[in-house]
Order: C-alpha cells, then sequence, then structure tokens
C-alpha cells in the first residue's frame, strides 16, 4: 500500500516542534505553562495553514468510486460535481429543479457520467428514490458508493425576535434535516464502500452574526451531528469530514440583503415600534458591508471545490477544511468578532 501523507499531523508537529525551541532559547520568560500554551496555538495554526499546502496522493481507481452531491442547482455543489466528474469519478448530482437551468448546466457540460438525480433533501421519499437509483446504477456499473456530499442549503436573515418560527423549522428542515435525512439513506451504500462523508457546514458554526440567527442554529446543529457521526462511524470505517467555509459571493449570498428587507417588513406589531427605521436601515447596511468586506469573490469558489474534491478523494483526507485566506483569517479573529459585535450593535446600531 501506499504511504500516505499525514499532513495534519506533520503540521502540527511542525506547530508542537517550533513551540519547543522556543522554549528552548527562551527559558527564562517561558515557563511550563506558556510552553503548552503557545503549542496548542502554534500547531492549531500549522494545522489550518499548513497542512492543506502539504502533498497530497489521490486514491487510484476513481473511475470505480461514484459520488453523490445534493444541492448541485447552483454554487459550490455544482461546480463540486463537475470537477468530480472531470476526475473521472460517476457523480451523482441531486437538483432541486430537474428541468432548471443549473440542471441543463451539468447535462450539457457533462453528458457523459454524469446523472443529474431530482432530489428534495426535506422530502422522505425523494430522498428514497434517489438512493434506489444510485443503488441501482452503482449495480449496473460495476462500482461503489465512495462518498455522500452534504451540500444543500439554504439561508435566512433575522434577528431572534424577527424570526417567525416557520422561517426557522424550514432551515433546519434544509440545512440540519437534510443532511440527516440523506446521511441515514445511503448509509448501507457507504458502510459497503468503507466510503466517505463529507458535509458543507460554513464558519457559522464558530463565528455568529447578528442579523443569521437561523442560519448559523442550523449549522451549529449540522456541525454536532457531523461530530457525532465521526464517533459513530468509525467503528464502520467510515469517516466523516467538514467544510468550513466563511462567505463566498454565490447565488445564496447574493440575496441575503433583499431576505433581511423582507423579514424586516414583517416584524411582529407588537415589537414593532422598538426598532426604528433608523436601526432597521443601519443593520441593513452593517449586513451589505459584512457580506462584501469579508468574503471572496465567486471567482475562488474554486478553493471551496478543491477542499470538497480533496475530502473525497485524498489519501489522507483532513477532518476540517477551511478553504481560502479570508475563511483562515475570520476563523482567527472569531474571539474578537464575538467581543467587539455586541458593542458596535450597542452603540453604532443604536435604534434611539
Amino acid at each position: 500500500m501506499a504511504w500516505a501523507w499525514r499532513r495534519e499531523w506533520c503540521a502540527r508537529a511542525v506547530g508542537v516542534a517550533l513551540a519547543l525551541a522556543a522554549a528552548r532559547w527562551w527559558q527564562a520568560w517561558l515557563p511550563l505553562l506558556g510552553t503548552l500554551a503557545l503549542a496548542r496555538a502554534l500547531a492549531s495554526a500549522c494545522a489550518l495553514w499548513l497542512a492543506p499546502a502539504l502533498p497530497r496522493r489521490r486514491l487510484p481507481g476513481l473511475s470505480r468510486r461514484a459520488v453523490l452531491v445534493t444541492g448541485c442547482d447552483s454554487g459550490f455543489g455544482h461546480e463540486a460535481a463537475l470537477r468530480l466528474d472531470a476526475l473521472g469519478a460517476r457523480v451523482f448530482a441531486g437538483v432541486l429543479q430537474p428541468r432548471g437551468p443549473g440542471a441543463d448546466r451539468l447535462r450539457r457540460l457533462a453528458p457523459g457520467r454524469l446523472r443529474v438525480l431530482p432530489l428534495d433533501v426535506t422530502d422522505a421519499a425523494s430522498v428514497a428514490a434517489a438512493r434506489d437509483a444510485v443503488h441501482a446504477e452503482v449495480q449496473e456499473h460495476g462500482c461503489e458508493l465512495w462518498a455522500v456530499v452534504n451540500n444543500a442549503g439554504i439561508l435566512q436573515c433575522a434577528e431572534c425576535e424577527w424570526m417567525d418560527i416557520d422561517d426557522l423549522k424550514q432551515i433546519l428542515d434544509v440545512n440540519t434535516l437534510g443532511p440527516i435525512r440523506v446521511t441515514k439513506a445511503f448509509l448501507p451504500l457507504l458502510r459497503q464502500s468503507k466510503g466517505r462523508i463529507v458535509n458543507l457546514i460554513s464558519l457559522a458554526d464558530e463565528v455568529v452574526l447578528s442579523c443569521l440567527t437561523p442560519y448559523t442554529i442550523s449549522k451549529f446543529a449540522t456541525f454536532a451531528f457531523s461530530k457525532s457521526l465521526t464517533s459513530e462511524l468509525s467503528k464502520f470505517s467510515i469517516s466523516v469530514h467538514n467544510i468550513e467555509p466563511w462567505i463566498y459571493r454565490t447565488n445564496l449570498t447574493e440575496c441575503a440583503s433583499s431576505i433581511l428587507e423582507k423579514k424586516m417588513e414583517k416584524i411582529p406589531e407588537d415589537i414593532k415600534n422598538v426598532y426604528s427605521d433608523e436601526y432597521k436601515e443601519k443593520m441593513k447596511q452593517l449586513a451589505y458591508h459584512a457580506i462584501n468586506l469579508t468574503s471572496a469573490d465567486q471567482s475562488k469558489i474554486y478553493q471551496v471545490v478543491e477542499s470538497i474534491e480533496d475530502a473525497c478523494f485524498s489519501e489522507d483526507p483532513l477532518l476540517r477544511y477551511t478553504p481560502g485566506a479570508h475563511s483562515k483569517l475570520v476563523k482567527h479573529c472569531s474571539a474578537l468578532i464575538d467581543f467587539f459585535q455586541p458593542i458596535v450593535l450597542k452603540f453604532i446600531l443604536r435604534s434611539k
């Protein structure tokens, strides 16, 4: 068996070595606890920045491996399906609109192995039908379902008090219960291949922004589900991998401002007078600038696609991916964001 690069642990070892070197040179100023704290910080930083850059080896025989990707109508899922197909894998691209422009583009650009599959992750019958179709096709072509990429997701913007419970149920149904339904349905096939589950989580599981309450709740829950799976499925040799990007300008983010505006129009009458028009206008501006100043351009979606590819087909995949320099910086600054955000909302976005 070819030796696989243990990228994450190699990177962490570099961080620990740097900390020990620092302790050797500055023994008088660096007590034991400081050394341990420095070692942990450097190990985490090296795992975040260095591990993805280390050499990687791709699994052999991709033509015998099939991958299911949900949410392929647009965005990450759409581009990932095309990329995995180009590598030679058999791709099942789950779409909500089988006759929509996204599905048509997939058929046009990948007319060979790629199969466009109707898949509504909120509908148990649709998920079961997709599972049966995948099972039949992998048997017919003599391959195995190697990976499931849970990518489908929606965005809801609102402060907690503005939030309609039905909106919260909807986003949980797609972003959290959707991956659970899909994973449960396809686990028997993954058990046979000892394959992989790849979950698109987003950094919303660590960085909480005002007005993204419903979305953040759904991503925290999905991260908890993913972490539980990591423990539960190890006995079947099924690995679980998280992709945690920050904001990229996709169809999902481009409609964020309009979604927020619609929610503001539907604020319940009994609390509408609490939030002045000035507050709501400043909140819209803050949301707009937060997305545009910290997001990556749509042309850099390839960073997320490369992480999905690596999680699916690397001999030594990482457990967590944070694609893009902007995502890594936001991850490092999450504590600062948590500290300053209430201050900003209190003093800059005062309603009165």
